[in-house]
């Protein structure tokens, strides 16, 4: 079941970025983005920035497809200026390795409207859990759930806090997630009493597809064991 979320959230990502998430090269995103932005109405400036971000990013070691998507997203989402600066900045201070999980986090959580401040938490919440001693993919994956569940920026990154918390105890990977998901349990239903769960989203919008996000790796757990596929 998992696995069949996870193929038509790919194909619906691929969908709505298929033009720049697919460009072989950074001139040809960068040609893409000008395009995009243009097609947007975007302000010269606005363009220029857009790209700009998209260079900074993949000169900070994020593949080209995975920034493309954050500028994407940024793009069609109306985040420009100082918001697109910080969400770029925010992936940009996170560890190396992890830099292209953060990229899709952030691009999922823009594409799903939540506010740019949330962004930033989901892409921290990634940084705190790999530095942490969770595998990038791993800690992409539990931010991905909290998001699947609504939860607000805040309450992702107690979420990813508590799965790194549960890795440095010794716990396996599978069993750090079952835990971490399950307090993700407690504060739903806390939501729901107070009237939903959409914390940090923009109001009154439906993005017209499920939620998750193409992390763009397989679903290899730390320590070798799978779940069942990437949401």
């Amino acid at each position: 079941m998992l696995r069949k979320i996870l193929s038509v959230t790919i194909v619906a990502i691929l969908l709505t970025f298929g033009g720049v998430a697919n460009a072989v090269t950074l001139d040809e995103a960068k040609t893409q983005v000008e395009k995009h932005a243009t097609d947007k109405k975007l302000n010269a400036r606005e363009r220029a920035e857009a790209v700009e971000v998209l260079k900074g990013l993949v000169e900070k070691g994020v593949p080209v497809e995975h920034a493309s998507k954050v500028v994407d997203a940024c793009i069609d989402k109306g985040i420009r200026g100082k918001e697109l600066s910080n969400i770029a900045k925010s992936i940009e201070s996170v560890t190396p390795d992890a830099r292209d999980e953060a990229s899709d986090v952030a691009a999922a959580a823009i594409t799903h409207n939540y506010k740019t401040e949330d962004v930033i938490k989901t892409v921290e919440a990634v940084d705190m859990a790999v530095k942490d001693g969770a595998k990038p993919e791993n800690a992409a994956k539990v931010v991905t759930m909290g998001m699947d569940k609504g939860l607000s920026g805040d309450a992702i990154k107690k979420t990813a806090k508590n799965y790194g918390s549960e890795i440095k105890k010794g716990r396996s990977p599978e069993r750090a997630m079952e835990r971490s998901m399950s307090m993700d349990k407690d504060r739903v239903r806390d939501m729901d009493r107070m009237g939903g769960s959409n914390i940090g989203r923009n109001p009154g919008v439906d993005t017209g597809m499920g939620r998750g996000a193409d992390m763009g790796r397989g679903s290899v757990m730390d320590g070798g064991s799978g779940m069942g596929g990437r949401r």
